[in-house]
């Protein structure tokens, strides 16, 4: 949707339910959430990265989602997803539901990815994370470890090739570098025993 038509679509909506000029519209860079309402601040937030790909309907109704948190907070003084925020977004003629699934919803493709060995998945990223730790996969395990180590920091043109079968994951330096971090810390993992096992060698 045209970011300059949301803008003005927020507004009307804002004005509607009586939330100006009290409250304030902005814009975010977030990549992975779509709106947000600061009931502390007054503010409500939309992402225009991701407002600029999804259609005026999906727009919409977030713009509404976050209107039923301003007027649950004003309520109540906080919101949440609660049964008193269901009844003032089905006012407000948003979809009663916490958020939209990331089949519901395009984002921004990410420019890196951390890729998991264990399960093969790639968990995309927006910045940079720190190549002198150890990252460990959180869908194979719910907290840290090394047994599930993932491969961080793996540009977009790197993880496609992987997919299409043209590269695999050891050659990468990542890979090579999460290994030395491994070996460097005596840990006999999964991770380690794959890349030896493919690599043939552990720099």
């Amino acid at each position: 949707m045209n970011i300059q038509a949301a803008e003005a679509l927020a507004l009307r909506l804002m004005e509607k339910f009586d939330l100006l000029p009290v409250w304030q519209f902005r814009w975010d860079k977030a990549k992975k959430r779509f709106g947000q309402c600061s009931y502390k601040n007054r503010i409500i937030q939309l992402s225009g990265p991701i407002t600029e790909i999804n259609s005026p309907a999906l727009v919409e109704d977030t713009i509404r989602h976050e209107i039923a948190h301003a007027k649950d907070a004003e309520e109540r003084g906080r919101s949440d997803h609660s049964v008193h925020w269901k009844k003032w977004a089905i006012t407000c003629g948003a979809r009663p539901k916490r958020c939209y699934s990331t089949s519901d919803v395009e984002t921004p493709e990410a420019p890196l990815y951390a890729y998991c060995p264990n399960c093969g998945t790639f968990a995309s990223r927006y910045r940079k994370i720190k190549q002198n730790r150890i990252y460990s996969c959180g869908r194979c395990t719910g907290k840290f470890n090394p047994d599930y180590a993932v491969i961080p920091n793996i540009p977009l043109a790197q993880k496609k090739k992987i997919q299409a079968g043209k590269m695999n994951w050891h050659n990468l330096a990542q890979a090579s570098k999460t290994a030395s971090l491994l070996k460097q810390t005596d840990a006999g993992t999964l991770f380690f025993q794959r890349f030896k096992k493919l690599a043939g060698a552990v720099p």
